[in-house]
């Protein structure tokens, strides 16, 4: 995304019109100068490249090329590039510090043989010389940095870079967004893990061939509006590569809502479409309870984000699913919300049946007020869901033992057996990062705790508290040829 200082837009008729660009060769020159001047400017101080910048700034205007969208592209081309301090092995911070403590004593103004006085004795305390004492000082502003390196790219790409960062910078201001787009089953499903994984509340539907994406914008939360601003336009990238789609937003404005609209037909030129960097958990909350449960050893198997449900016209993924002897149950978390989230939230939930579904409610983050009526098992929780109530639950559904299919789970590797031989008692953690240098998953992990014969004792649900003990009876076996 681009600083909300540097989108170029203007509002007419009530919509928001970000100025895009279209390869004109006025906007290839500025990109061309842009590169040349990073480029040339590698080992050398970035005061010298802001002064290139701010000439370059010049000319583009002579152009017709709009001093913001100078700024605008160097600020992407700057995520390319890496500084260094001009002074190395010396921190300017400290040495700040040690010639203002002793400056200080002396009073408010120094005379300049005060001023040597303070420089000399604080190179001697530093161990330094007077010359990098003063380098060090100065070292501290952001124009002494030195330009270490830069990673170019091409002005046709950087063009389509900054046209995307636009579109999320629009979207940042977003109450609501609603996206429509034609893709595939699979694209579907990929798309919609992605929306899952990126946190963002939203509503799924199919309106004839089109997959519809209702999402509350950034502007409609009262917390988290840049961490949820942020994750919202990191979803865009996957909007474009679908073959046809639509983008239509309620975007805050001085004067009230304005309509932001961009589509695949009208669209500038933007990035070849990559999926965003993975997220692992939509929260801590959800990271630590999938951890905690994998180590409580239950025998169920516990799945995140498993495949999307539907519900009449609607497309639900619930945040967990738990399997064991071919018997499955959903898992809900509801956090964080909006009025109107909530409300659909709960219109799906009712609508879902003939599965078996646990919903957790926070209750601090979403009023618990309409999830009593569900046709659903629902548990509330502050800070933490309880791990224990969500066991016992899964135990009174757990299928009969004849049922269960055996030797389903993979045996663990023997370098991690011999390396739990040694195990008497540690911290579980300690026993997970050595079983991870072996390539195992947690699951894994767990597996070969459980099938070493050592047990895992909890001191509370926080897996840092947790040790592994050898259970008695339990203890190295050796085989002796005879």
């Amino acid at each position: 995304m681009l600083p909300a200082e540097l989108l170029v837009a203007r509002v007419r008729r009530g919509r928001l019109h970000p100025l895009f660009l279209r390869m004109a060769e006025e906007e290839l020159y500025v990109a061309e100068e842009l590169l040349r001047i990073f480029e040339e400017h590698v080992g050398r101080r970035r005061g010298e490249l802001e002064a290139s910048l701010e000439r370059l700034e010049e000319a583009a205007f002579r152009l017709g090329v709009h001093y913001k969208v100078v700024r605008g592209l160097a600020h992407l081309l700057l995520r390319r590039a890496a500084f260094s301090r001009p002074i190395q092995g010396v921190d300017p911070v400290r040495v700040r510090l040690e010639v203002f403590r002793r400056a200080g004593a002396l009073g408010a103004a120094l005379t300049e043989g005060e001023r040597r006085s303070v420089l000399r004795d604080a190179a001697r305390a530093l161990g330094l010389s007077e010359e990098d004492v003063e380098r060090a000082l100065a070292a501290v502003h952001e124009e002494e940095q030195v330009l270490e390196s830069f990673q170019p790219v091409s002005p046709e790409q950087l063009i389509r870079e900054y046209n995307l960062s636009a579109a999320q910078t629009a979207l940042f201001r977003a109450l609501s967004v609603t996206v429509s787009l034609e893709a595939s089953g699979t694209e579907v499903k990929h798309l919609l893990r992605w929306v899952k994984r990126l946190g963002l509340m939203y509503a799924a539907s199919r309106q004839g061939g089109e997959l519809v994406l209702e999402l509350e914008g950034p502007a409609s939360l009262l917390r988290q509006t840049e961490r949820y601003g942020t994750r919202l336009a990191r979803l865009l990238p996957l909007v474009i590569g679908a073959g046809r789609w639509r983008v239509s937003a309620r975007v805050k404005a001085r004067r009230g809502p304005v309509l932001f609209e961009l589509d695949s037909g009208s669209a500038p030129p933007l990035p070849e479409p990559a999926p965003p960097e993975a997220v692992e958990f939509d929260s801590s909350l959800e990271r630590e309870f999938y951890r905690s449960f994998l180590a409580l050893g239950s025998g169920w198997e516990i799945l995140r984000e498993p495949e999307p449900l539907v519900v009449g016209s609607s497309v639900f993924i619930p945040d967990f699913a738990f399997e064991k002897g071919g018997r499955r149950v959903y898992m809900e978390i509801v956090g964080f919300w909006t009025p109107s989230y909530l409300r659909r939230k709960l219109e799906k939930l009712r609508a879902l049946r003939d599965v078996a579904m646990i919903v957790a409610v926070d209750e601090e983050g979403a009023c618990a007020h309409g999830f009593s009526e569900l046709p659903h098992t629902v548990i509330t929780f502050r800070r933490k869901i309880p791990i224990d109530r969500v066991y016992r639950l899964l135990k009174a559904l757990e299928p009969p033992a004849a049922a269960q299919p055996s030797g389903s789970t993979r045996a663990p590797p023997p370098e991690a057996l011999k390396l739990l031989e040694e195990v008497v008692e540690e911290p579980l953690q300690k026993v997970l990062e050595r079983l991870s240098s072996l390539g195992l998953s947690e699951e894994e992990c767990y597996s070969a705790i459980a099938t070493a014969g050592l047990r895992i004792e909890w001191r509370g649900l926080d897996p840092s508290r947790a040790v592994v003990r050898r259970t008695p009876g339990s203890g190295r076996t050796t085989e002796e040829g005879g």
